[in-house]
């Protein structure tokens, strides 16, 4: 009986080392296999390419021309006069009634007859345009000037970063 057991024991543990061993296997051929799949071949253009395009310098570069360019467009935009518009329209619930000497709508009422006047309409509206507008302006002109010469040092930025 002590035989039977060994015997049963060995031939477990053999074809667990046997299963171990073809896993183990079966994983280092397919890891090969994938290797050789993943096998990338480049020319040079195309490396050239690849690495101009995930160069961070070049992009940071290429954002800080993209912001000064924006920063020449907004200074331009403050030649642009400013316009505005307002409009008001009013129901007025309580009407002030002013006395005055009723001699300055009648000239047959005595000096101390006083007569209320309103001076006001249920309804009041009010419209206005205003433009603003500033005819010379140095900083306005420096600030232009600046943005182009940022504009034109980020261009060469973009351009050293790229060789």
């Amino acid at each position: 009986m002590m035989k039977a057991l060994f015997n049963t024991t060995i031939s477990r543990a053999a074809f667990l080392g046997f299963a171990v061993a073809l896993l183990v296997i079966l994983g280092f051929q397919n890891s090969y296999a994938q290797a050789e799949k993943s096998t990338l071949t480049l020319t040079l253009e195309k490396a050239r390419a690849m690495a101009i395009a995930n160069n961070s310098d070049l992009l940071v570069q290429n954002i800080n021309f993209a912001i000064s360019e924006q920063e020449v467009v907004k200074a331009k935009q403050a030649y642009i006069p400013n316009v505005y518009l307002d409009f008001n329209l009013q129901h007025n619930l309580l009407i002030a009634q002013t006395p005055v000497p009723a001699k300055a709508f009648n000239s047959n009422a005595t000096e101390d007859e006083l007569l209320l006047v309103r001076f006001s309409t249920k309804w009041t509206g009010n419209t206005g345009i205003n433009l603003n507008y500033d005819i010379y302006n140095a900083a306005r002109r420096n600030n232009i000037k600046q943005s182009q010469i940022k504009t034109d040092i980020a261009k060469t930025d973009v351009a050293l970063a790229q060789k």
